[in-house]
């Protein structure tokens, strides 16, 4: 699973990259048209007024020249760009922990997958030695360790999954900017352009904590890992297995939930996070219960209406 998902979110991100550089041409054709626009709606007028003067004329000809200036520039190299503020937040954010973490790591899903192994071997190492006939007298425990070692693992997958999703939205609101930054131009249209320039910020702001929460989360992954207080060669305790899986689950919710909330402060987006997916997942679940009970209540109006018969 761990090479499957960045696979799968490298996929992602080449599709997303080409269809962007593929509609990057009509968002400069639309600067274009709303550049025209906006000249007779808001130079022209002032050139044919009798109470503005030659210098007010070139001020307003020459602001409206460098804003659209600098939009085409940023739309003939928004990928650059893109790349380049992305690799900024990751860098700003793992500066700012001081770990050894590297951009290369974070880009990788599967880096922050990985790092459940090291949680969970001790955990592991007492599931494996304690197979065959001493199941029947460490039962509970190896199935309370098992239960222990699924949550922490649904935790890390839930964190990879979080970053992946982020590399995603990013890169999609790239792509949106890359057609309706142009409509900063127009001021009836000035809000698209607002929103997706808002986007980009919130997903920037997202990108920034992530990579600071993982940068410092992952150098106590170490201390995560369950550490018999008997010596190392002891078996772990199921306290002690607790202590774990409530420091990977305090892990998992602030990478989740502080990264989102600050972007909510910053921009309006997607908000594509690993609770999405878990509320996908709940909503299928409450159909299936849904479509099961249509099913026994057809059944219990059926059946008495066949025994008449």
């Amino acid at each position: 699973m761990e090479t499957l998902i960045d696979k799968v979110v490298g996929g992602f991100l080449s599709a997303i990259q080409a269809g962007t550089l593929t509609i990057a041409p009509f968002g400069v054709g639309a600067l274009g048209v709303l550049a025209v626009i906006a000249y007779g709606t808001r130079q022209w007028p002032l050139v044919m007024s009798s109470g503005a003067g030659l210098g007010d004329a070139l001020a307003g000809f020459l602001l409206l020249v460098m804003g659209l200036g600098i939009t085409l520039w940023i739309l003939t190299s928004i990928i650059p760009m893109g790349d380049a503020l992305y690799q900024a937040a990751l860098t700003i954010g793992l500066a700012a922990a001081g770990s050894h973490v590297t951009v290369d790591n974070l880009r990788s899903p599967s880096f922050l997958l990985s790092m459940h192994k090291v949680v969970t071997k001790p955990l592991e190492d007492f599931i494996l030695a304690h197979t065959g006939w001493a199941v029947m007298w460490n039962g509970p425990t190896m199935f309370s360790f098992w239960l222990a070692e699924l949550a922490i693992y649904c935790t890390f997958v839930g964190i990879a999954l979080h970053v992946a999703l982020i590399q995603i939205e990013f890169y999609l609101s790239i792509l949106s900017a890359a057609v309706l930054l142009p409509c900063v131009v127009l001021t009836s249209s000035t809000f698209l352009g607002e929103w997706v320039v808002g986007w980009v910020l919130g997903c920037t702001t997202r990108v920034l904590l992530v990579s600071a929460v993982a940068a410092i989360g992952v150098p106590l992954f170490q201390g995560l890992a369950v550490a018999p207080g008997a010596g190392a060669g002891a078996d772990p305790t199921w306290v002690e297995a607790l202590g774990v899986v409530a420091g990977s689950v305090l892990f998992g919710v602030v990478a989740w939930i502080v990264p989102g909330r600050a972007a909510n402060l910053v921009g309006s987006g997607l908000g594509l996070s690993g609770s999405l997916i878990a509320g996908v997942a709940a909503g299928s679940a409450r159909s299936l219960l849904l479509v099961h009970s249509l099913v026994q209540s057809a059944q219990r109006v059926i059946s008495p209406m066949l025994s008449r018969r």
